[in-house]
C-alpha cells in the first residue's frame, strides 16, 4: 500500500515549496515521473505548524516522514536545524553534502546573495524529499546516532555529580538555617532570647531578671554549639 512523505512550510518556506512543485510537475509531465511514495505538500499562512492537526488518523499511520520548513530561511545569516529521527536526519545530512558539492568555493565564500542562499536550501530540501520518496531502502548512518547517544551518556555521567553538589549545598543551607534559629532562639511569642538590647534594658531595671535572661542566653548558645558540632 502507499506511504506518504509530507513537506510542510510557512513563511519563506512556501516559496520553496511552490518552486519545488513546479519542478516536480514538469518532471511528471515531461518524463512521466511518479514517486515511489506519494508526496503531500502542506502550506500554512500562520507562524505555527498546523498541518499535523489537519491529518486524519488513517493518513498519520501511512506517513513515512514529515519534513517541516518554518520561519524566514532566506536570510543569509540563518542556520538550519535538523530535529527528527536518526533515519531522517541521516538522509537530510547526506542531502546537505550533495548540495554543498554542487556549489563552487567562490560561491560559498561570497554567499551574501539571498537568492543563492534560497537555492542552497532548495537543493537540500529537494534532495531530502527525493531520497525519502524514492529510496527503496533508506540509508541510516549510525555515526550520527552514536554521536547523539554519546552526548546523552555524557550528560547522564555528569548528572550524579550535579545531584551530589546540589545535595551538598542544600545540607549546608539547612545547617545555616538551623544555626540562625539557634542563635535567634525565639520564645513562645517569637521574641529573641539573645537580644542584647533587651539584656541592656534588664541590667538597668532588675538584677534577677538580668541573671535569668543571661542563663537563657547561655542555653541558646549551647544549642548553637551543638548545631555546629553536628
Amino acid at each position: 500500500s502507499d506511504r506518504y512523505v509530507i513537506l510542510s512550510a510557512n513563511g519563506d518556506g512556501i516559496t520553496l515549496i511552490l518552486e519545488m512543485m513546479q519542478v516536480l510537475n514538469k518532471m511528471h509531465s515531461t518524463h512521466d515521473w511518479r514517486p515511489r511514495r506519494s508526496l503531500i505538500f502542506c502550506v500554512s499562512l500562520v507562524p505555527l505548524d498546523v498541518c499535523p492537526q489537519t491529518l486524519s488518523d488513517f493518513l498519520r499511520r501511512k506517513v513515512v516522514a514529515y519534513v517541516a520548513i518554518h520561519g524566514h530561511f532566506l536570510q543569509a545569516d540563518r542556520y538550519v536545524t535538523l530535529p527528527g529521527s536518526d533515519v531522517v536526519q541521516s538522509i537530510a545530512i547526506e542531502a546537505i553534502k550533495t548540495s554543498e558539492s554542487n556549489l563552487t568555493r567562490n560561491q560559498i565564500h561570497h554567499d551574501q546573495n539571498l537568492r543563492l542562499h534560497g537555492v542552497s536550501l532548495m537543493q537540500m530540501v529537494s534532495q531530502t524529499i527525493w531520497r525519502l520518496s524514492e529510496s527503496i531502502i533508506m540509508k541510516w548512518e549510525p555515526r550520527y546516532f552514536n554521536e547523539t547517544v554519546n552526548k546523552v551518556l555524557e550528560s547522564i555521567d555528569k548528572f550524579p555529580s550535579t545531584i551530589g553538589m546540589t545535595l551538598h549545598v542544600r545540607i549546608w543551607n539547612d545547617l545555616i538555617l538551623d544555626l540562625d534559629r539557634a542563635l535567634l532562639c525565639p520564645d513562645k511569642s517569637f521574641h529573641s532570647k539573645t537580644d542584647l538590647a533587651i539584656l541592656r534594658k534588664l541590667s538597668v531595671e532588675s538584677t534577677s531578671d538580668t541573671l535569668n535572661y543571661l542563663d537563657n542566653m547561655i542555653k541558646c548558645y549551647e544549642d548553637a554549639i551543638q548545631v555546629l558540632q553536628e
